[in-house]
């Protein structure tokens, strides 16, 4: 994708801007959100409705595995979300298949509007960029800055919210497969946007893996952590996300807003 000069240096500027105090990334042009594009209108339409209501004091915001948390046991994290999550008001906005670009769309075009006014903000999103396919060539310092425009975006609609950025999580078993290692080096780069006052970091990574790097719960018992396609939890992976992420989001919940 190309892009004119005018294009490409304002959008230099605005990730400078953002990366004051923190080490800047390589300039590397990032992705336009499509007009109209989103991967799911129906529940982008839905999102919507419910930021209108409002009533959410958290807000997960990605793709596949945080729409996961509204499948049932054991394909994904319902009941998981309904012990750790439900009791602190939280709302789940994904959609599967989604890369960063999508995101950034629906943030533009009211999934952060209306009276839903969230003191945390959950964001997991940026593995579907990553994603090395014949058609899709990754760069994940482009993933990063990215990730770096959508906080941006977030933080000029919810500016009171606290973000919590999440790592992006191991996908496929080979610890050296160029997606694992795509994720890695995105995880690298965004960790250095915490300020720890308005945006925070958290890599639960290790979690699910096991000394060599290898997937863990993937022995195709019921236990397992990951779907067969390696890449979407399973109920016991989001127990394990779940266990990680809920302590941090209470401890951001009761620090003055």
């Amino acid at each position: 994708m190309f892009f004119s000069r005018r294009t490409f240096l304002t959008r230099l500027a605005t990730a400078t801007a953002f990366a004051a105090g923190a080490a800047l990334l390589p300039a590397v042009p990032v992705a336009d959100a499509a007009p109209e594009f989103t991967k799911n209108k129906g529940r982008h339409d839905k999102f919507n409705e419910e930021a209108k209501k409002g009533g959410y004091d958290v807000l997960f915001l990605g793709d596949s595995l945080t729409e996961g948390w509204e499948y049932d046991t054991p394909h994904g994290g319902e009941a998981v979300w309904k012990e750790y999550f439900a009791p602190l008001k939280a709302a789940r906005f994904g959609v599967g298949g989604e890369k960063t670009s999508h995101l950034l769309w629906r943030i533009q075009n009211g999934n952060l509007d209306g009276a839903g006014d969230p003191k945390v903000i959950v964001l997991l999103i940026g593995t579907n960029d990553n994603w090395p396919t014949r058609r899709n060539r990754p760069n994940p310092v482009r993933t990063a800055q990215s990730i770096r425009e959508l906080i941006a975006a977030i933080q000029k609609r919810k500016p009171k919210a606290k973000i919590l950025l999440l790592g992006l999580l191991p996908a496929y078993k080979d610890p050296n497969g160029q997606w694992r290692l795509n994720n890695k080096k995105t995880n690298s780069l965004i960790q250095k946007f915490a300020d720890n006052e308005k945006v925070f970091f958290l890599d639960f990574s290790e979690k699910l893996v096991d000394d060599s790097g290898k997937l863990r719960g993937h022995s195709g018992t019921g236990n397992d952590f990951y779907h067969k396609d390696e890449i979407h939890l399973r109920t016991p992976g989001y127990q394990v996300f779940a266990k990680a992420v809920q302590p941090e989001v209470k401890r951001l919940l009761a620090l003055p807003h």
